[in-house]
């Protein structure tokens, strides 16, 4: 099991969450509520970027990006509709995605984090939308809380896949996921990860380290899309990932 090739790191990052949330992200809750945003956010970005940083250190995952990053922070920090699409295979993915790439984004998650004390608030505080896939109501409403955030100018990441591959394959993309971008009329920006279970879930031995590599696709516009180009846009994101993802390097 990957968790006792990891354990030595588990307290350390546990510590790293507790200051977190103490010196970053309850302040920042409460800035919030008082209504410093923009101060609130930026402390938000700063230690969910770091403590991103930190995994990637422990667990020895060396990222690699290809493609204009100072282009794609640049137009998620501009206050523009922004929405993230990427293939997900593991737990590392959104670590990746705030620390390395360097981020600020929300993301969907499953419902039963919202019960997970100290996690829940920290979920929240980064725009998180908690989504319960056995209740489609509920589902409707996650969705429209996350393009709510996409209009207020918080970008947002989805993982087309519903729930991360354990074989290192891409899924099917579900086509509900794409209605975040598209109601929203985001920027929707694919973003191909390869190599992440290498450095947890598949990882060899304790301290073993490894290479992924992320690159940063083309740009699709969603802003007036009719239902039959809504569709065609999902089947070419969806192509243009699964063939990204074949042609880079980098193990599964």
């Amino acid at each position: 099991m990957y968790l006792l090739k990891i354990i030595w790191a588990i307290p350390i990052v546990v510590l790293v969450f507790a200051v977190s949330f103490v010196f970053g992200f309850l302040p920042a809750i409460i800035l919030r509520a008082l209504g410093a945003k923009k101060l609130s956010d930026d402390i938000v970005h700063f230690h969910g970027s770091y403590i991103s940083d930190i995994a990637m250190l422990l667990f020895g995952c060396r990222v690699h990006i290809e493609g204009d990053i100072q282009g794609l922070r640049k137009l998620t920090n501009s206050g523009k509709r922004v929405c993230l699409v990427a293939n997900h295979t593991s737990m590392l993915d959104i670590p990746i995605v705030m620390g390395p790439m360097c981020i600020p984004c929300g993301f969907i998650t499953k419902q039963s984090f919202k019960y997970f004390p100290v996690f829940n608030l920290i979920c929240i505080s980064l725009y998180c939308v908690f989504i319960d896939r056995k209740n489609t109501k509920r589902g409707v409403k996650a969705i429209r809380d996350g393009v709510r955030n996409i209009k207020a100018g918080h970008p947002m990441l989805i993982f087309p896949e519903g729930r991360r591959s354990k074989t290192g394959e891409i899924r099917p993309f579900l086509r509900g996921a794409f209605r975040l971008a598209t109601m929203s009329g985001a920027t929707l920006v694919p973003v191909v990860i390869k190599g992440a279970r290498r450095a947890l879930e598949d990882k060899k031995h304790p301290f073993s380290g490894s290479e992924c590599y992320v690159r940063i696709g083309k740009y699709y516009e969603t802003e007036g899309l009719n239902r039959v180009q809504a569709a065609e846009l999902v089947d070419d994101v969806e192509s243009y990932i699964k063939s990204e993802y074949d042609s880079m390097k980098g193990e599964i």
